[in-house]
């Protein structure tokens, strides 16, 4: 399952290489606007990241499932580790997204 992801990952990057050879800036801005709105406005706020979700009682307790799982050995994720994990994602996605023309906006301050 994990290699028909990553395999689906890399067609879905070798696309988007063939759009941007010959899209205009308009379009690439376009890319650069949604891709920033899904990163920033969705992701950032805990869409897939716990530790990054609106802080409340319930997050909280979400939080804090995780915590007990990763230290449990379950495959939960300490706050610090989606920190990073979200962290560098970003790094990463800016770079490989430049590389295609396609500039990203400075990512939005995110919850520590």
């Amino acid at each position: 399952m994990i290699r028909d992801k990553i395999r689906m990952v890399d067609v879905a990057w070798t696309q988007l290489a063939e759009m941007t050879t010959d899209s205009e800036r308009v379009t690439r801005e376009a890319m650069a606007d949604s891709t920033a709105y899904v990163l920033f406005s969705e992701e950032a706020c805990g869409r897939q990241l716990p530790a990054l979700l609106v802080p409340s009682p319930e997050s909280e307790k979400i939080v804090v499932a995780h915590e007990v799982a990763a230290k449990a050995g379950l495959g939960g994720l300490s706050a610090q580790s989606q920190h990073q994990i979200f962290d560098t994602a970003v790094v990463e996605l800016r770079a490989r997204m430049s590389e295609l023309g396609i500039d990203l906006p400075e990512p939005t301050e995110h919850r520590l």
